[in-house]
């Protein structure tokens, strides 16, 4: 590990020492680095898993940071597996956690795009924090939350209230959830936007739904542009054309499905997209870019239609 300072952590009247990277950024941080900071947003997790007995019980976190939501799940008595796609991030947290006079976890060097495609079984709870800004990247939880989760499993997550993408996808899906909104004490002297001390805790149950339909109708006015319409569910694709193409596919069980359009833009000024029952997305092309991308969510049973025009 590069060299390092520590603090100390106080959840639910016990304390924990965590090492963390020093020369750290306050202001412009990359994407990379977000696990190198203790955000609000996991410190709110941190407290719910404290009151959680976890004896003989299995924990999954995606996207650990520094550790403190694992090291508490091992300190609740959960065996503990943590996925990040920064090796840097799983050293940390398994030398924090031996620090902190606990078992290390089991640690997975993945994105989690990758993850879900594999067979790890199933967890007790599954947990992440702070990590869905964007929707693809909370398209990945959710298969892994639909994926992973034991029978009577639960699934944490906490979410800055400023963004939306999980709360569309649970609506969307229809899923069980409760959301309690979150006041932290708990924050970073960052710039505006970064953090924020109000956020959200879900508490989800991800239900399985019966092998079902979805009917599609895609028509391919640009072929220029080389559209690809795909279905997956979850996390395997059921349709892939390249052309016109209307009818039904059958979906395994589960009840993630994903409408996904790829359409190369290089040679285009702009698409336009017609999707039934919703406004036209506009995409633009812009120097260097060669495949954009529009994805929805579907329910069981939904009908979708595109129809892409140049």
């Amino acid at each position: 590990m590069e060299k390092s300072a520590t603090k100390q952590y106080a959840v639910n009247g016990d304390t924990f020492t965590l090492s963390y990277p020093t020369g750290r950024v306050w202001r412009n941080i990359p994407s990379t680095d977000f696990w190198k900071y203790q955000w609000s947003c996991g410190y709110v997790l941190a407290q719910k898993l404290m009151t959680l007995d976890g004896r003989g019980k299995t924990f999954l976190e995606l996207g650990p940071g520094l550790g403190l939501c694992s090291i508490i799940a091992a300190f609740r008595g959960f065996t503990v597996t943590i996925v990040d796609s920064q090796q840097e991030s799983l050293d940390y947290v398994t030398h924090n956690t031996l620090a902190n006079g606990l078992p290390a976890p089991t640690c997975v060097c993945s994105t989690w795009s990758e993850y879900k495609h594999t067979n790890a079984g199933k967890f007790d709870v599954i947990a992440a924090s702070d990590t869905f800004y964007s929707t693809e990247i909370a398209q990945d939880a959710v298969d892994i939350f639909q994926n992973m989760s034991a029978t009577d499993g639960v699934c944490y997550a906490v979410d800055q209230s400023v963004q939306p993408s999980l709360l569309k996808l649970l609506t969307t899906l229809g899923w069980e959830y409760t959301r309690e909104p979150i006041e932290s004490t708990f924050s970073l002297e960052l710039d505006r936007g970064y953090d924020a001390p109000s956020n959200c805790l879900f508490t989800i149950d991800p239900i399985r739904n019966p092998p079902a339909t979805v009917k599609y109708d895609y028509r391919n006015t640009t072929p220029e542009v080389s559209p690809e319409f795909i279905i997956t569910a979850n996390g395997e694709e059921v349709l892939h054309v390249t052309d016109t193409a209307k009818g039904t596919v059958q979906l395994p069980e589960g009840g993630v499905v994903f409408a996904i359009l790829k359409t190369k833009l290089a040679n285009t000024r702009k698409l336009i997209i017609k999707e039934q029952g919703h406004p036209h997305q506009e995409m633009f092309a812009k120097t260097g870019q060669r495949v954009a991308t529009t994805t929805r969510i579907l329910k069981v049973g939904q009908s979708i239609g595109y129809r892409a025009e140049n």
